[in-house]
């Protein structure tokens, strides 16, 4: 399932604007409820900008300050909504959209485990603040520097930066992940959509992109994604210095179409849709290939599915393994720590580390950190920890023998 996006246009309703509780050099808060977090989701959407600055070159970024309005929780984010009309929103935030970049103002709050219950799990389970700033900082930035974009390429390509990475302190959009591709394909073998039906899909609340949301999303991120993988990235900027901001939306959505169509690229495209492996389909093969010893394959594997889904453990933690099991100590240590920032158990990093610390023969640390594993999930390791540190005097014995 994919979160749709909810953009209202607002003609004739004023917001309430309290005195600007923190500001950066291109955003600033309207209403900041959770302070402690007003530095991250600043820095989050000032490293952010310059790449959709990039994106949608040539168009010329906003003279104005992008506001943000963020809520403690979904109850006082409601609180805020209803005077304007709206009651009981589900969604996690909404752009308000004034037709006036000096109101217009994303309005958001921190997603936590309760709030999740009711959503698709595939997507909104994992989605960290820092993925839906991406995302939604991106539509408010697309909105506001080239509102007349086609809706399949701004929706397509929000979804493509929900992938953006901030682990090494600046922001690097990983568009080889392919978050979306499973549920695209199970779309385009149930309820198939043209590139024709794609490119023709009108904007607004009345329009026909909301008239089918998920198929529309799903379709509009693969397109945006086959461009991108597969080196034609070029035809994405010919579509965005193909906007005039003095023709219609309308007249814009039948150019970008008439310059896609021009490059035959529906085949190609349903190609992809059907021949590329998924991260499911491909973690399954490479646990296979670990498990009948055949390392090689298994890493090609474990390495496709870590560029697949970038941002989960299991991938690198396989790749650890397979580093193990090849005596690649150094390099299995490099991808369990991967893992590890990326949310895998501690416990199961520590074990995998005095696994190793044993085969090198460093019966202490082993010892020591066996014992630390027993300390952080006793359930799950202490047999295999008891097993283990059973062994290490006959072993030690041995070698002093």
């Amino acid at each position: 399932m994919i979160k749709p996006k909810l953009i209202i246009l607002l003609l004739f309703v004023s917001l309430l604007q309290p005195a600007i509780a923190q500001s950066s050099r291109h955003f600033q808060f309207i209403t900041n409820e959770v302070p402690a977090l007003a530095e991250e989701v600043l820095f989050i959407m000032e490293l952010n900008l310059p790449l959709y600055i990039d994106f949608l070159y040539p168009a010329t970024p906003p003279n104005v300050m992008l506001n943000l309005s963020l809520f403690a929780n979904n109850n006082r984010f409601n609180e805020a909504l209803r005077p304007q009309g709206f009651i009981g929103v589900r969604h996690d935030f909404i752009y308000l959209d004034f037709n006036n970049p000096e109101r217009n103002v994303l309005f958001l709050y921190p997603l936590t485990v309760n709030d999740n219950r009711n959503m698709p799990s595939e997507l909104l389970s994992r989605i960290t603040i820092a993925q839906r700033l991406s995302r939604h900082g991106f539509l408010q930035y697309s909105l506001t520097a080239m509102p007349k974009l086609p809706a399949w390429l701004r929706e397509g390509a929000a979804l493509l930066f929900e992938g953006t990475s901030h682990r090494t302190g600046e922001a690097v959009l990983e568009y080889r992940r392919t978050d979306f591709l499973a549920t695209l394909q199970q779309i385009h073998a149930e309820n198939p959509l043209s590139l024709n039906q794609l490119l023709a899909l009108t904007d607004g609340m009345n329009g026909s992109f909301v008239a089918d949301m998920e198929r529309n999303l799903a379709y509009s991120w693969g397109f945006v994604h086959y461009l991108m993988v597969s080196g034609q990235q070029q035809i994405l900027r010919q579509v965005t210095a193909a906007i005039d901001d003095a023709l219609t939306y309308e007249q814009n959505r039948a150019n970008v179409a008439a310059l896609i169509t021009a490059h035959n690229l529906e085949a190609g495209f349903f190609n992809y849709i059907t021949g590329t492996p998924d991260f499911t389909s491909l973690m399954a093969a490479g646990q296979q290939a670990h498990n009948e010893g055949n390392f090689t394959l298994a890493q090609s594997l474990f390495t496709q599915a870590s560029v697949a889904r970038s941002d989960l453990f299991s991938p690198f933690y396989y790749l650890g393994l397979v580093a193990y099991e090849q005596n690649n100590f150094e390099l299995a240590e490099s991808y369990y720590q991967e893992a590890l920032e990326r949310g895998a158990p501690e416990a199961l990093i520590t074990f995998s580390r005095a696994l190793i610390a044993f085969k090198e023969g460093r019966y202490p640390d082993s010892a020591f950190l066996l014992e630390e594993t027993r300390r952080l999930d006793a359930i799950t390791f202490a047999s295999r920890v008891d097993n283990i540190l059973r062994l290490i005097p006959h072993v030690e014995q041995l070698q002093i023998n």
